[in-house]
């Protein structure tokens, strides 16, 4: 059922996502044809996309209802609209649907207050009220609103459906609120792919139904995820190094239901009690492929905590210190299923926030396939790879990836995911192929030929290589530089092709 659900929602997204293409419109330059952002979008209408060039914008501005795409022209690291501390920086207000999309902007330093007079609250970054826009590829950062139950720094949704596809939402603040934050019982918001990190407050408050897939959610202080939900799908999220009174990883309360598969929940804490999951007054919550570790509570419950006549069933999961480790109030009821495991999970690099899997790991092939929702992993890798699925986040496959930010002149990690022993060669493009390459190895995306390649050893014993580096110091901020690794010999019986791997200098 969650399947048909999930499947459902996100081919409902993948249709309106591809309409936007087919709407014939005009395109509107800003500041060429309007000073102003506003002014691009009063002059636009249904099907129009309004495109702005880079700079810093100082406006708040409204969509207005209509069904239109409004779009940085080189993304979110040049492209900025400062809110100057008035009121929200982007508003939708006025039923907007999936049609109307903001796209590739940073959005700061918006203000949002609550209103108890009229029981009003506007979001600092995004707000959105009875409408469902489409809010994609953004960086919504160091947005404030004014303290009140919940928050919503970042974006604020009441009533409202929205796709938030692809976004940074980081460091809003301050007292009590959250980076995130969806209310109503009627919405269905789709929440994927983002990084929701170091807010203060929860990450995400939801409520109504909503699908939570493909997050990162990092070092916020209150729950990564909280609600009163009708139903929620959280699927393939890293949710870590959040802390909360109750629930550091995940809150659920006020007799909700949710289902959880694939998540990698870690090292997050809670000042009373469950420090990974918490479950209070009669939530329902269904546990499956997941990995709950390091995380710590202060009264009980380090990794999970139920009360008051909660009930928690968990099968194929990797939980430190098992049942032990799990406070069951009075009333609630923890069902204990088959495949449970206690063993280190043997991440990356835990200390660095590295939860990938490695090769020795024991939630390597230990998880439930029929469990799974989704067939990639939270980065796109497949998600059943070796014919049994991965407990957590993270499948084990060939896969390239860096840590750290892309600073020039500063240090940098590159990591290559691969079978011990295979030798990798190392490729970075000056552009990308369009369609890819196609291989005996998989899809080469970088066009050919590439402006450096280089042998950089052999995977290790522990299944992943770290090349470090030094970023050039030619490289412009907004710059991107993509980079391709092959795994194994060419030729060879196990040799592929990873995914592309994008370095955007910051």
């Amino acid at each position: 059922m969650v399947h048909k659900i999930l499947s459902a929602t996100l081919f409902l997204l993948l249709v309106s996502v591809s309409l936007l293409g087919k709407l014939q419109g005009s395109t509107i330059y800003i500041p060429d044809e309007y000073p102003t952002i506003q002014a691009g979008i009063n002059s636009a209408v249904n099907g129009d996309t309004v495109i702005v060039r880079p700079g810093t914008y100082v406006e708040n501005f409204w969509f207005g209802g209509k069904a239109i795409t409004v779009k940085s022209e080189m993304g979110p690291h040049v492209t900025t609209i400062d809110g100057n501390k008035v009121t929200s920086v982007v508003t939708f207000l006025h039923g907007e649907s999936q049609d109307s999309v903001l796209d590739g902007f940073t959005i700061t330093n918006g203000f949002g207050r609550y209103l108890s007079g009229i029981h009003m609250t506007f979001g600092g970054g995004v707000f959105c009220q009875d409408s469902s826009p489409t809010i994609i590829n953004n960086i919504i950062r160091d947005n404030i609103i004014e303290y009140m139950p919940g928050g919503g720094g970042g974006v604020f949704c009441l009533d409202c459906s929205p796709s938030i596809v692809g976004n940074v939402i980081i460091e809003n603040k301050p007292d009590g609120v959250s980076g995130m934050i969806y209310y109503g019982y009627s919405i269905n918001p789709i929440i994927m792919d983002n990084v929701i990190a170091r807010n203060q407050g929860p990450g995400m408050i939801c409520d109504g139904t909503p699908v939570i897939v493909n997050n990162r959610i990092i070092g916020n202080s209150g729950s990564g995820i909280a609600g009163h939900f009708n139903s929620a799908t959280i699927v393939n999220n890293l949710i870590s190094e959040n802390i909360a009174t109750y629930g550091g990883g995940f809150l659920c309360d006020n007799y909700s239901s949710a289902t959880l598969v694939n998540n990698t929940i870690c090292s997050n804490v809670a000042t009373d009690t469950g420090g990974g999951i918490c479950c209070i007054q009669g939530a329902t919550v269904n546990v499956a492929n997941t990995i709950l570790w390091e995380n710590d509570a202060a009264a009980a419950g380090p990794e999970i905590g139920l009360f008051t006549n909660s009930k928690l069933t968990i099968s194929h999961s990797d939980v430190k210190g098992g049942q032990d480790s799990v406070y069951v109030g009075s009333g609630c009821t923890l069902n204990w299923g088959s495949g449970m495991i206690d063993f280190n999970p043997l991440f990356a690099d835990i200390g660095n926030s590295d939860y990938h899997l490695t090769w020795n790991s024991l939630c390597r092939d230990t998880g439930d396939n029929s469990s799974v929702t989704e067939t990639e992993d939270f980065e796109g890798d497949p998600r059943i790879a070796l014919g049994t699925a991965d407990m957590g986040a993270d499948e084990f496959y060939y896969h390239l990836y860096h840590m750290g930010d892309v600073i020039p002149g500063y240090p940098i990690d590159l990591k290559v995911v691969g079978y011990p022993t295979a030798p990798i060669i190392l490729y970075l493009g000056s552009g990308l192929a369009d369609p890819p390459y196609s291989t005996q190895h998989g899809d080469f995306w970088l066009t050919w030929p590439p402006l450096w390649q280089g042998n950089i050893g052999t995977v290790p014993s522990n299944g992943i290589k770290v090349f470090s580096t030094t970023v050039p110091t030619n490289w412009t901020s907004g710059s991107e530089h993509p980079l391709q690794a092959l795994v194994g010999p060419w030729n060879g019986p196990w040799t592929w092709l990873t995914n592309l791997d994008v370095l955007t200098v910051e």
